[in-house]
Formats: structure tokens, C-alpha cells, sequence
């Protein structure tokens, strides 16, 4: 069973039961012990608050991978047996411009996750309409506990 921790006001949920472009600014990381891997990223999931699940199996990834949107492409295998899955959902938003970056540190040999929340900012031209941001990472190596730490950066 893994547990999470996370610094975000927002519901976390961990689900522990039996093709996607990336920005610049989030890359695969990978650290002594953890690998992270981002396998999709948007701007427009069907989640509408702001949440964050953990899942650790195939079961459980595939009813998530399918709320995100319901006419996203196939659910994707993964080996669980040495990973989990973060899906972070930022909520929703009153215009383009927010998104994700992601990287991946430990502290006292546990992984931690940080996601900051980048907003737009007050010049930058963006989408007028609603969005909901969100990222799916695979945490890859031995975990028993994700921490999940959330920040925010408004870009100049």
C-alpha cells in the first residue's frame, strides 16, 4: 500500500486495489532511485476540482486514464509492479495559459513529487475560454510513500 502526502489544499485520493506532447519545461527526470515519466498532459480533462489520485494497478489506470476525457485514445499498459501513476488535475480554470511543471526530488531516500501550477501572466495573451490542466506521471522504482508537493509560479 502506498501512502501519499501532499502539501496541496486539494482532495488526494490513492486508488490501491488488485501519446501526449510535452512542454519544455517538464521532461522525463530520473534520480539515485525514482524515474519519473510523464505519459500525457492537457488542458481540457473532464475533472472540473481540483484533485490528485495514485494509482497502482492496471485496473485502476484504466478508470482513470478514462475520466480524464472519455474519447481519449487507448489506455496505455503499464508495469505496476515496480511503479505507480500520479494524476494530477488542477481544476478549473477561466482561460488558457495554465499547465504543469514537474519535477522529481527525494528527501531522506523517499520520492517527492513537485508540481508547480504556472498561471499566466498579466500581459500574455491566452485562450478565452474554460479550462481544466492536468498531467499524468509515472513514478517509477520502490515506493511506499508520495510525497506530493505543490506550488505556484505566475509567469512574468
Amino acid at each position: 500500500m502506498v501512502s501519499c502526502v501532499s502539501s496541496h489544499p486539494a482532495k488526494i485520493t490513492e486508488v490501491a486495489l488488485a501519446a501526449s506532447v510535452k512542454p519544455a519545461s517538464v521532461q522525463d527526470q530520473a534520480s539515485a532511485s525514482y524515474a519519473l515519466k510523464v505519459l500525457a498532459e492537457g488542458f481540457n480533462s473532464s475533472m472540473v476540482q481540483a484533485s490528485t489520485v495514485v494509482v497502482s494497478d492496471q485496473a485502476s489506470f484504466g478508470r482513470q486514464w478514462r475520466s480524464i476525457n472519455p474519447a481519449m485514445a487507448e489506455v496505455p499498459e503499464l508495469d505496476f509492479s515496480n511503479s505507480h501513476v500520479v494524476f494530477a488535475f488542477m481544476g478549473q480554470r477561466r482561460s488558457g495559459g495554465y499547465y504543469y511543471e514537474a519535477t522529481l526530488q527525494e528527501a531522506e531516500g523517499l520520492p517527492v513529487l513537485v508540481l508547480v501550477e504556472s498561471t499566466p501572466g498579466l500581459k500574455e495573451a491566452v485562450t478565452m475560454g474554460i479550462t481544466s490542466p492536468y498531467i499524468v506521471m509515472q513514478l517509477v522504482g520502490p515506493v511506499e510513500e508520495i510525497s506530493v508537493k505543490f506550488e505556484e509560479k505566475s509567469r512574468k
